[in-house]
């Protein structure tokens, strides 16, 4: 690793004879570099780091690229640590390891145990310290919690006591031994693993498989050498020993609390959705396991629900080792995890198997499935195809009510459930997306068998965005073969759906939610507003639909009043810059990031959407065909080939998950330039329940409504060109003001050339996206908005005293009037108006001109406009929107202090792609507690997105 010496040798003699300048240094002699390095590092006080820092991140880049160092980093910190790494392979093997006590220090006093001994807030500190580590230095990944796990349970089996666990740790897999290897440490780690497999069958391909040596995993040599050694150190001052551990089930909770952690800063994955703790915690207790059952989780991912329901048991006095607990898992990741999570919450009998439950499940005797006592799961989402072409010849049988579509897997797993499930005594849990309890086709005859059969113990409408993997409304099932008398022929809904604590980045469950639903589930009892026991036959004359709120009236009707601000909600896939983002949009919204990061891709996306829902063809094309819209240009066949948008609009935010009209749809290439609708998706909810569901099918459209509110029969729906979008038809149903409003999108992006021009009159009075109409969509305001207008701009061009438009010949001539000095008044027309002006006039007349259900888009105000001017029409728009919804865009930190912090969006560029999220809570809290204006924090450091600020804010 270099040395300082060799980092300053890599700056030119100017650049150094500045520095030494800048910090005081004394020079003898300014000729040679070798001199005025020497005389630097023997400078009294003088600390190198100190001196780097004062680069710019870009030059600290440099220097490392020029070094061979890792030059990837998003603060200077990093780089500079990089920089002044003297812990070369070998110096690493001959410095000792300790215990850095300093990395307890750094999780805070709070979160020590009174006596001393590790709390689970300590070790969950430290394994985001590590994962911090490792996303810093290689980017975020889901590797790196494997990574971290693996290290974790080598340690926790070096620690524990040999009896606590029964598995049998090698010399080679000692942690003395890893520790001593660290020039090939990397190595010594893939040696580790493999002995403890070899001595320990039931570890068999849990850990060898992960490659300590995989330069796409850790990076190359220097660097995974620098991370491993930095992850041991971390983990080195921890004692996992029994007797060390605050409580029994420290480590095991620990354990669960990162991962969850984990999950919530990668980005959702098809096929995964892992179910929080508190979500575990609530099915644990309705489902009141006991020793001797055998509980199965079909779909285990980490095992969390298997581990709950241990912990349910031991807390009630139980022994835990009495459960015969199985699962299975596809994915390979997520069932080393659950096999890791196993051994850490002192569960080594449990049994995880791998493979695709339903087209091969594991958990059968004589080739029957077997019969379990307690069911529970949380099925993956984003999955297309689960195994609908083998479902009609399953030799299981577990299909009997149905084969559900093969786009929709919920029933595909309650069904294989149901069938795993005890015939006498079984009880089984699952969560699921709201969909599924009002869905018709094939879905809704699954669902009216099952209730005839009386299957359905209770319906928990849950709130949404409480999942890592999905934002949505979720719903968990309660199903029963052993239901009490009082129960029978009933179903218990219950809406929590308002029980949760908000968090940055999701809901949550708190203890007393978990506590209200389990209470009522035992009672059965009717809570006005919240619960109510209900009759199959009451369910079936309103077409067996579960809708909660159709049952439970928690909430008073939503207005439909065309003036209420609009609340939306947008969600991104593959357009153009943009990966992947979910946010939702205030009445107000500033997106602020720098020129070129993507904002303007942000903006056009929504406009897109306004356009596919009247003429999808038209809309594609004005782009460039799909090949201009879409980010990846892969094969067809590829998934990345998609681009998915879903905008829903409502009139609060509390309304986007129960009272809103949505469009979802996906578009993929088909060849030759040509595209098509994959899936659309139209969902109109009142109080929480469907009014009206479209879906695009590949037989056509699949209509929806629920009973008393039946407007058209599936049957008599039109079956759709492949580029025609279904809202073509679906905005005829209802004329309400959310229909309209994920139309009614204005964009303004002003051309001042465009706006100089005489006009033609014409019947369009609306201001155009360029303002070429700025005469007529004045003249058409009433008396009373010119009036407003002219006041403002009166505050941007000294001495205006009059905006007018007068008719020449078939045209319309904009003139202004402004007051000279002597007295005079000069007339001049728009050519003559400065180019701020015009922009500014544009912006208020398109404010003016704004409806209640109205977004209302615009584009850089500040361009061409002095900052004060600027300054004004911000306040000017804050105003506009208690009429309507604006959304700005801008790059200018002059503009942000109009804005409230939750107000503000950020917009990023890294690696080729736009990133787009609400201010870093860190960042908010510095604004709130008064130390700068967003505006000044903007001029101090990048703003940031939530998840992905350091640890503090350096100020």
């Amino acid at each position: 690793m270099p040395t300082p010496r060799d980092v300053l040798l890599l700056l030119p003699r100017s650049a150094l004879a500045a520095l030494a300048d800048r910090f005081g240094v004394d020079l003898p002699d300014r000729r040679k570099k070798a001199t005025i390095v020497d005389a630097m590092l023997s400078a009294p006080g003088l600390q190198v780091d100190e001196l780097l820092r004062s680069f710019r991140i870009d030059e600290l880049k440099e220097l490392c690229r020029a070094l061979g160092l890792n030059a990837r980093a998003r603060d200077k910190a990093l780089l500079v640590e990089r920089l002044l790494d003297d812990r070369s392979p070998e110096s690493m093997a001959r410095g000792a390891m300790g215990a850095p006590r300093a990395a307890a220090a750094r999780l805070g006093p709070e979160s020590a145990a009174r006596d001393g001994r590790l709390t689970k807030e300590q070790i969950v500190g430290c394994l985001l310290e590590a994962d911090k580590l490792l996303r810093h230095a290689l980017g975020p990944s889901g590797q790196h919690r494997m990574t971290i796990a693996v290290l974790l349970l080598l340690k926790r089996l070096n620690d524990a006591e040999p009896s606590t666990l029964d598995i049998a740790v090698p010399a080679q897999a000692r942690w003395a031994t890893v520790e001593a290897s660290l020039p090939a440490v990397d190595l010594a780690l893939n040696r580790a693993c493999v002995a403890l497999e070899e001595s320990n069958p039931a570890l068999e391909g849990v850990l060898s498989w992960l490659d300590f040596t995989d330069v796409r995993r850790l990076g190359d040599r220097t660097e995974r050498l620098r991370l491993l050694h930095e992850l041991l150190r971390l983990l080195s001052w921890m004692s996992l020993r029994d007797g060390d551990l605050a409580t029994p089930d420290t480590l095991r909770r620990a354990f669960q609390m990162f991962l969850e952690e984990a999950d919530l800063r990668d980005a959702k994955r098809a096929g995964e959705s892992h179910p929080t703790i508190a979500i575990a915690e609530l099915m644990a207790e309705l489902l009141d396991p006991s020793e001797g059952m055998r509980i199965y989780d079909p779909a285990c991912g980490y095992g969390t629900l298997l581990v709950e329901c241990a912990t349910y048991v031991e807390r009630r006095g139980g022994d835990a080792r009495k459960l015969l607990l199985r699962g299975q898992e596809k994915s390979v990741e997520a069932w080393t995890l659950a096999r890791i999570n196993m051994l850490l919450a002192g569960l080594p009998d449990a049994q995880i198997d791998r493979g695709d439950t339903l087209r091969d499940p594991s958990s059968t005797v004589d080739g029957y499935l077997r019969a379990h006592d307690r069911v529970l799961c949380v099925p993956p989402v984003g999955l297309t195809w689960w195994g609908h072409d083998v479902a009609e010849r399953d030799h299981h049988a577990r299909f009997r009510y149905g084969v559900p579509p093969k786009n929709r897997i919920e029933f595909a797993y309650l069904q294989h459930m149901l069938a795993s499930l005890h015939r006498r005594s079984g009880v089984m849990a699952m969560v699921a997306p709201g969909g599924v309890l009002f869905r018709g086709g094939t879905e809704g005859e699954i669902r009216k068998r099952m209730l005839r059969d009386d299957l359905f113990h209770a319906v928990i409408g849950l709130p949404a965005n409480l999942l890592p993997a999905t934002r949505g409304p979720a719903a968990l099932l309660v199903l029963s073969r052993a239901k009490p008398a009082l129960r029978k022929h009933k179903v218990l809904f219950i809406d929590a759906s308002r029980g949760f604590q908000e968090e940055r980045r999701r809901n949550r469950l708190g203890p007393e939610d978990v506590t209200k639903i389990a209470t009522t589930f035992r009672s059965a009892s009717d809570v006005p507003g919240y619960a109510r026991l209900v009759d199959v036959d009451e369910i079936a004359a309103n077409g067996f639909s579960l809708a909660v709120r159709r049952y439970v009236d928690a909430r008073a009707p939503p207005t439909d009043d065309a003036s209420a601000q609009m609340w939306r909600r947008v969600e991104l896939r593959n357009y153009r810059s943009i990966a992947e983002a979910t946010v939702d949009l205030a009445p107000f919204t500033v997106l602020v990031g720098p020129n070129g990061s993507g904002k303007s891709n942000f903006a056009d996306a929504i406009v897109f959407a306004r356009d596919v829902a009247t003429d999808a063809a038209t809309a594609v094309e004005r782009r460039g065909g799909l090949a201009g819209i879409r980010r990846w240009q892969p094969a067809e066949e590829d998934d990345r080939a998609e681009v998915y948008v879903d905008v829903r609009a409502a009139t609060s935010r509390s309304a986007l998950e129960t009272d809103y009209l949505r469009h979802q749809f996906t578009i993929r290439a088909k060849g030759d330039g040509a595209w098509a609708f994959h899936n659309e998706t139209i969902e109109l909810f009142v109080r929480g329940a469907p009014v009206l569901w479209v879906e695009r099918t590949p037989e056509g459209l699949d209509v929806e409504t629920e009973p008393g509110r039946r407007v058209v029969s599936s049957g008599s729906a039109p079956r759709l060109s492949e580029t025609a979008s279904a809202m073509v038809f679906a905005r005829q149903l209802f004329d309400i003001a959310r229909v309209t409003a994920l139309r009614n999108v204005t964009r303004i992006r002003l051309n001042a050339e465009a706006m100089r021009k005489p006009q033609v009159a014409t019947e369009n009075t609306r201001l155009d996206e360029s303002g070429s109409n700025i005469a007529v969509a004045f003249r058409s305001l009433e008396a009373e908005g010119q009036a407003r207008v002219l006041a403002a701009m009166q505050r941007i061009v000294p001495g205006l005293l009059r905006v007018s438009v007068e008719a020449f010949d078939r045209f319309l001539l904009l003139k202004f009037e402004q007051h000279q000095p002597g007295g005079h008044v000069a007339r001049f027309s728009a050519s003559e108006m400065s180019e701020g002006a015009l922009r500014a006039l544009g912006i208020l007349v398109a404010a003016q001109q704004m409806t209640g259900d109205e977004l209302l888009i615009i584009e850089e105000p500040e361009v061409a406009i002095h900052v004060g001017a600027a300054q004004l029409l911000f306040d000017v728009l804050k105003d506009a929107s208690t009429r309507g919804s604006l959304l700005i865009t801008t790059h200018s930190a002059d503009l942000l202090d109009a804005a409230r912090e939750e107000e503000i969006l950020v917009c990023s560029y890294r690696d080729g792609v736009t990133q787009i999220g609400p201010l870093s809570s860190a960042q908010r809290e510095v604004v709130r507690q008064g130390l700068f204006s967003v505006a000044e924090l903007m001029r101090s450091e990048p703003l940031r997105i939530e998840g992905e600020e350091p640890a503090t804010v350096q100020l």
